[in-house]
């Protein structure tokens, strides 16, 4: 047993990658996140080891969704492993161990309140973004027979080992380039929503600060296109306020998320102009 933790080194004298190692990196990357989930969620910490489990077991490079942000490019596996068969019974029960883990987060933060009708089949999902925890929020209202699938920044998400097992395992992640090749990475994700998945894509390409929305870019509206999916626009209001952006300490408050219609061939200034007038005529957000 003491072999198991002993430094080795390779035959050069450099000393090499400790077995195990992947399991208390995984340990030491939640470390972080376990100390705010037991101040504000307690009990939610086995239910993100439970997630952590069933994503490793599931083995979600053979999905193609995966995504290789440790080679460096951000993309995901090319090859027969990428469009292998899926076994839908483990990547739904992670599904559900997430949706119950982020309900839990935000129920302790305040609540949320949903308008309107949350979409029951494959879809892009497209809206705005102000906060980390528009994620969290997202993932804990969408069904989870659509195992909902987040396109996340690779420069940001996937550059550190941290947050990289924080992306894949709790949330559901897959790398996205935003500095060329964002839209191949996308287009991957067709085989995944024409097996009824659902992806969440914040278009503007980084949270705002300002009342305006940022440009959206095209990629989530070519994929929905190709896939032959539907856009559905979502309005986020009150998670700013819940993390604000280069914010380190979470505030409760409550939050609001308003679904739009599903919307077929959409180009991305008419759902761009539809998610800014939900976000100017929506109430005031309330607990729930």
């Amino acid at each position: 047993m003491f072999r198991f933790w002993r430094r080795r080194t390779t035959a050069d004298g450099i000393p090499a990658r400790p077995r195990g190692g992947a399991v208390r990196s995984l340990l030491v990357s939640l470390a972080p996140l376990g100390l705010w989930l037991a101040e504000y969620a307690p009990g939610a910490l086995v239910l993100a080891l439970l997630a952590a489990l069933a994503e490793s077991a599931t083995r979600l490079r053979a999905t193609g969704l995966w995504g290789g942000g440790a080679r460096g490019t951000g993309a995901w596996a090319a090859g027969p492993a990428a469009t292998a068969p899926v076994r839908d019974c483990p990547h739904l029960l992670a599904s559900a161990v997430r949706r119950a883990l982020w309900r839990s987060v935000i129920r302790s933060l305040g609540g949320r309140r949903v308008v309107g009708r949350v979409p029951g089949g494959p879809c892009v999902v497209v809206a705005n973004h102000r906060s980390h925890a528009d994620t969290a929020v997202l993932l804990a209202t969408l069904p989870v027979r659509g195992r909902p699938r987040v396109a996340a920044a690779a420069d940001h998400w996937f550059a550190r080992r941290r947050r990289r097992f924080f992306c894949r395992w709790l949330v559901g992640g897959f790398p996205v380039r935003r500095t060329g090749g964002g839209r191949e990475d996308l287009l991957r994700a067709r085989e995944f929503l024409a097996r009824g998945g659902m992806v969440i894509v914040f278009p503007e390409g980084g949270r705002g600060t300002g009342a305006e929305l940022a440009r959206f870019r095209s990629g989530a509206f070519e994929l929905a296109r190709l896939a032959g999916v539907p856009v559905v626009p979502v309005a986020l209001t009150g998670t700013a306020r819940v993390l604000a952006k280069h914010g380190r300490r979470c505030h409760r408050a409550p939050v609001r998320v308003e679904f739009g219609a599903p919307q077929w061939s959409a180009r991305p200034e008419e759902v761009r102009a539809r998610i800014g007038e939900m976000l100017r005529h929506g109430g005031p957000p309330a607990g729930g």
